[in-house]
């Protein structure tokens, strides 16, 4: 993924957005640990979590996918998602996208 993908929302969806990261654990016994997660828009109703789920979780044996939620958002304004994730080992990886919303 990369910075440039736009994924389309309404602001009464519950979504996720998946990231794999079985190649950059490649040859490694290390696994996603934490994520911390930071929405830039024009206004603060794109939220995390939603449907009963935390901002973000992780997946897999071991854990090398992390899905992250995203709830609400206003009609017309374009968000960009910023997450930096950590692992048990110490590394950083960070990913972002836009979430362009619709009615």
């Amino acid at each position: 993924m990369s910075c440039s993908e736009t994924f389309p929302k309404q602001p009464s969806e519950v979504m996720d957005i998946e990231f794999d990261f079985s190649r950059f654990f490649a040859g490694s016994s290390d696994f996603l640990s934490t994520a911390v997660v930071a929405i830039s828009g024009d206004d603060a109703a794109l939220v995390t979590g939603g449907g009963g789920h935390g901002a973000v979780e992780f997946s897999g044996t071991p854990l090398h996918t992390a899905l992250v939620w995203l709830q609400g958002g206003t009609t017309g304004v374009r968000y960009k998602v910023e997450v930096q994730f950590t692992t048990d080992e110490g590394r950083v990886k960070e990913e972002d996208f836009f979430v362009q919303m619709f009615d």
